[in-house]
């Protein structure tokens, strides 16, 4: 079969140009420039109702971005009489169901036992009275994920919408992890002898995202002491900060050469 017509109906958010564009797109490239091929019309290509699917499916996408989460995408189709001589035709549309925009009511986080609800929220790019969007619950999904204090991967958002107004409630699930971790180890040097290390690294510390590492290195002929500690929110501020402190005492001595 053969595409004849492409239409769009009963759609007001979008014009009809940039929902036709999914599914008819352009041909571009170095002979369309020198004015060979042009572009790519919807009629008579062969067509391909996987690709008609699909289209219908990332227009769905669009308008649920735009707040639009209640939007249906109704694919029609409708094979067209066969005149001799002629390929079999049909006539495709979408009829667009739109419906009210749903705005977020509320943004909640389950989970965080050990990590303030603010560390959270703050990687969070939705408020509520914000209309919904589904890449931005994506976006947060993918922020939130990308701290490293909870296990992965996590829970998909939780989705609530109110079966009176439409808005939706938007939970984000999260598990926590274990973050500190310690580290120690022996060398033998023929400078230092004997000699040693401890340390302890926590990105989370006081379950708000600031981070500190102590390390001591110690022996016979050296003593450090390092310490580190950065806060990305000073205060609960946009103003981040970090402070490293040590103290260096190694006693260097060299063997006799020749």
């Amino acid at each position: 079969y053969q595409l004849a017509n492409f239409s769009i109906e009963g759609n007001q958010e979008f014009p009809d140009t940039v929902l036709a564009h999914y599914f008819i797109a352009e041909r571009r490239g170095l002979l369309s420039e020198l004015g060979i091929g042009g572009g790519q019309q919807a009629g008579g290509r062969v067509f391909d109702q996987v690709a008609f699917e699909d289209a219908a499916e990332q227009v769905r996408e669009l308008y649920a971005n735009e707040g639009f989460l209640y939007a249906q995408i109704v694919p029609r189709i409708r094979k067209n009489p066969v005149e001799p001589g002629k390929s079999p035709t049909v006539d495709v549309a979408w009829e667009i169901r739109e419906g009210v925009p749903a705005y977020v009511r509320r943004v909640a986080v389950v989970g965080n036992n050990y990590t303030y609800d603010w560390v959270v929220r703050d990687r969070v790019f939705l408020l509520p009275g914000d209309r919904y969007s589904q890449a931005r619950v994506l976006q947060s999904y993918q922020s939130i994920n990308a701290l490293g204090f909870f296990e992965t991967p996590m829970p998909p958002p939780d989705i609530r919408p109110d079966p009176e107004t439409g808005d939706v409630d938007i939970i984000f699930n999260v598990r926590e992890r274990q973050t500190g971790s310690v580290n120690f180890g022996t060398s033998v040097g023929g400078g230092y002898g004997l000699s040693g290390f401890v340390g302890y690294e926590q990105p989370n510390l006081f379950g708000q995202a600031k981070a500190g590492s102590l390390r001591w290195d110690f022996g016979r002929y050296l003593s450090n002491m390092e310490m580190s500690f950065s806060d990305p929110a000073l205060f609960m501020s946009s103003v981040s900060g970090s402070i490293n402190l040590f103290n260096a005492r190694d006693r260097f001595f060299q063997f006799a050469t020749g």
